[in-house]
């Protein structure tokens, strides 16, 4: 099954997002998620957090089952829904950026836990990958390889810029802005963690 969640980030363009829902089996709202899930059209199944930056009135929710924590708990809304639909399979998750640059860095770094998940914005498909990640495109599309900690036995294929069994190390930019060559491109990696970006 795919889920996407739907957080109470920002998108300037909701054109972009729509034709990305379409193989959607369950949608779930992470709190204010719910209000761009609706403006898209689409009915949650599944409504999670605190509730306390949702605008659509709680009464007004039909057909969407609500799971509601408490304002003092461990985790944020997005994590809450990423738990919820972790056992479903790929996760796309929309508007998770452009909001405090707190939230999309934790937003982007949790990918790390959730198989299979990616965060979509208007600029691009952000991934987390501790081993190997297949990525379908067109030639000419930028792929960016972003360290979180020392990657080793890093290869890569259908990019410019190759690597083969090689290291990046965090806080470096040597991954930055590789160019795919062919409409599939594949990282690998032995050990490390690392933020893969493939620009619209």
């Amino acid at each position: 099954m795919k889920a996407i969640i739907f957080a109470n980030g920002h998108i300037g363009n909701l054109d972009l997002i729509r034709p990305l829902t379409k193989d959607a089996d369950i949608i779930i709202a992470a709190d204010g998620g719910y209000d761009i899930a609706i403006k898209l059209d689409l009915n949650p199944h599944y409504l999670v957090g605190d509730l306390d930056s949702i605008q659509t009135p709680i009464d007004k929710i039909k057909n969407t089952k609500i799971i509601r924590y408490d304002k003092k708990k461990d985790y944020t809304d997005l994590e809450l829904a990423l738990i919820k639909a972790k056992e479903l399979g790929a996760i796309k998750i929309f508007t998770a950026t452009g909001g405090g640059i707190d939230q999309t860095i934790c937003n982007v770094l949790m990918l790390a836990a959730y198989k299979n998940a990616c965060i979509i914005d208007e600029t691009g498909i952000i991934w987390v990958t501790t081993s190997k990640l297949t990525i379908n495109g067109n030639i000419g599309d930028t792929i960016s390889l972003i360290p979180i900690e020392t990657c080793t036995g890093i290869t890569t294929a259908g990019l410019e810029y190759p690597l083969n069994n090689e290291t990046l190390f965090a806080a470096t930019s040597r991954g930055i802005s590789n160019v795919m060559t062919a409409t599939t491109a594949t990282i690998a990696i032995k050990s490390g963690k690392i933020i893969v970006v493939k620009r619209f």
